[in-house]
């Protein structure tokens, strides 16, 4: 038997409340020395577990709740598994100058959730707090200027979808040269079926969003190479 990949979540503990959220969190708290301690052995067990036995696991995840809420147990799993590629799955709030140094040449990139490039896309997630996305489109410019690959992601609901386009517009104008590297990339995906919220996108939204990528596609820079 084969592994593509390892998926670890080591807690669930979050510091947003996204709208469409179906993620059952747990409170945040500071945990014990030996909680992280537990933690980390978990971790370390696990990296000799794929590297005994399931050699051909090339890529590990690391999700939450928020993974950075406990920063401490990124840099777990940054050192149990330095000979694979790590991808963090993030909201990108609680990425301070000291969490991108420790991810500043290693083989790791950031799933960073993103719904746009204003405050009426990013609503469900931020409730309107200008500051934070400011904070998160200042971090991403960080990331990339320091070689770290980031993937936005961004969960289309009937909110944000008119607006997928303007999102496409303005990091085609901020991040042109991480674009042609390959360091930045923009998956979309529809808000889940099961999602809270009642927010999946109308029909001739759907209609709307296919028709622009299908027309934009042959010219973007960041739709044109998944077509």
């Amino acid at each position: 038997m084969k592994l593509l990949f390892e998926i670890l979540g080591m807690t669930a503990a979050c510091n947003l409340d996204c709208g469409y959220c179906e993620w059952k969190k747990e409170p945040m708290r500071s945990l014990a020395p030996e909680e992280f301690a537990r933690a980390d052995s978990h971790l370390r067990r696990a990296a000799h577990l794929v590297r005994e036995r399931f050699p051909s696991v090339v890529f590990v995840e690391y999700s939450g709740g928020e993974p950075y809420v406990y920063p401490r147990i990124v840099d777990s799993v940054l050192e149990a598994f330095p000979d694979r590629w790590v991808r963090i799955s993030t909201n990108g709030t609680r990425i301070d100058s000291r969490a991108i140094s420790r991810l500043v040449g290693r083989k790791v990139y950031l799933a960073l959730s993103l719904d746009g490039s204003t405050d009426q896309a990013n609503f469900p997630r931020f409730r309107g707090n200008g500051d934070l996305l400011q904070k998160v489109l200042g971090t991403v410019q960080t990331l990339l200027s320091e070689g770290v690959q980031v993937m936005l992601l961004c969960t289309l609901t009937r909110h944000n979808i008119d607006l997928f386009p303007s999102f496409v517009g303005f990091l085609e104008d901020r991040f042109p040269p991480f674009i042609e590297r390959g360091l930045l990339t923009l998956p979309a995906h529809f808000v889940s079926e099961y999602h809270r919220g009642g927010s999946r996108p109308a029909i001739p939204q759907i209609e709307g969003f296919e028709d622009f990528v299908h027309g934009r596609g042959a010219t973007s820079l960041l739709i044109a190479p998944i077509r």
